[in-house]
């Protein structure tokens, strides 16, 4: 059953829309609560919905990666608050679908290219007589358009830290988890096939919601010398987001995959797992997250660093310092600063080389094995490989 629609005429064009605003609110239909006190809009896909956020898709795809006009159009209107995070939350067992608005978002949440970034932080000399008046205009023109991507991605942040679904979770009449146990469900099954049973649709499912956890912390305000307020506001909202992750079980996703990174079908996610993990870490002192490691005790090594961001993420959630500041503002316990924290990493490689030394020396060769001969006679003679090399 299709529910009545939830835009009115004029925001959908007055027939149904085109382009991309004609893609987000064709993709889906509501039906909300009658009378006093009804019940929140629950949203219904029609009939192609999920033709519609495909189209949505390619046309973010085309996308300008510079400048990108449509998705500050989208952003605009509120296309992700108000269409796409609904419809995930009504059809969160709907896999296709799911995973098509997770493609949109992880295009929509993108780190800014290097272009973007260096016009955000151009200083632009209104006074000087030097460049031509055109050429001040468009560097205030490109100035602005990388500021308002910076805080739309800010945005994106926010919204999901503060989705009001994760408050509700585990209160009477709310249904499944938060918005974002939505996607980690997503790994559940890619991660629990192992070897060649985890296929190129598994592999892409992973990367794509490693992809989305990777855009949303990497967001920060591109303005780095700007206000105090903004900066101490910003490094709140990434506590907070790691503070979700870690209620929201994607911390243990990450222990998950660097504690089996060496296996084959973990191999792809190497170089992205360490982005995220840089990432996670920003803004944490690094002999504190080496000290945490080695007060974790006796965890698998392979997932100290790992654990430790989980604790950082703990500790950080109730005192967010200022991003970008000195280290050596975080509070420090017992000791110099520098022996403690050289000492601490220097247990920490010491650790590691003997795990890696012990595991070269337990390791068999793939090419060993058993040589028949046959004597004259007949009979059969064996020689191991470590004779023929005189070992």
């Amino acid at each position: 059953v299709i529910g009545s629609k939830q835009i009115s005429s004029d925001e959908n064009g007055g027939g149904g829309g085109g382009g991309e605003k004609g893609s987000a609110n064709n993709a889906s239909s509501g039906e909300g609560g009658s009378g006093a006190g009804g019940v929140e809009p629950k949203f219904v896909p029609v009939t192609d919905c999920l033709n519609w956020l495909q189209d949505l898709q390619r046309a973010l795809r085309r996308d300008d990666d510079s400048y990108r006009p449509v998705s500050l159009l989208l952003g605009r209107w509120r296309v992700v608050s108000q269409k796409l995070v609904p419809l995930v939350l009504s059809c969160r067992y709907d896999t296709p679908l799911v995973l098509t608005v997770v493609k949109i978002l992880v295009i929509l949440t993108k780190p800014m290219s290097d272009s973007a970034r260096r016009a955000g932080r151009l200083v632009v000399d209104v006074a000087s007589k030097k460049n031509p008046e055109n050429v001040i205009r468009e560097q205030i023109k490109l100035r602005e358009n990388a500021v308002a991507q910076s805080q739309q991605l800010l945005e994106y942040k926010r919204m999901f830290v503060r989705h009001p679904s994760h408050s509700k979770r585990g209160s009477k009449g709310s249904a499944g988890g938060g918005l974002l146990s939505v996607f980690v469900s997503l790994l559940a099954e890619p991660l629990s096939k192992t070897g060649t049973d985890r296929t190129d649709a598994d592999h892409l499912t992973v990367e794509l919601v490693l992809h989305l956890f990777r855009n949303l912390l990497s967001a920060e305000p591109i303005l780095v010398g700007g206000s105090a307020e903004k900066a101490n506001e910003a490094a709140a909202l990434h506590h907070d987001l790691l503070s979700l992750f870690e209620r929201e079980l994607v911390l243990d996703v990450f222990l998950v995959l660097a504690q089996d990174m060496e296996s084959r079908e973990n191999a792809p996610y190497n170089l992205l797992l360490m982005e995220i993990l840089h990432h996670l870490f920003r803004g944490h002192d690094p002999t504190e997250v080496a000290r945490a490691a080695l007060e974790g005790g006796g965890g698998n090594d392979d997932t100290s660093v790992v654990a430790a961001g989980s604790s950082a993420a703990k500790a950080a959630s109730g005192a967010p310092r200022r991003m970008g500041g000195p280290a050596s503002a975080s509070p420090r316990r017992g000791g110099g600063p520098s022996s403690s924290g050289s000492g601490a990493l220097g247990a920490l490689l010491k650790k590691e080389r003997r795990r890696l030394s012990t595991g070269a020396t337990a390791r068999h060769s793939h090419f060993g094995g058993t040589l028949v001969a046959m004597d004259g006679d007949g009979k059969r003679r064996y020689v191991s490989a470590g004779a023929l090399t005189g070992r």
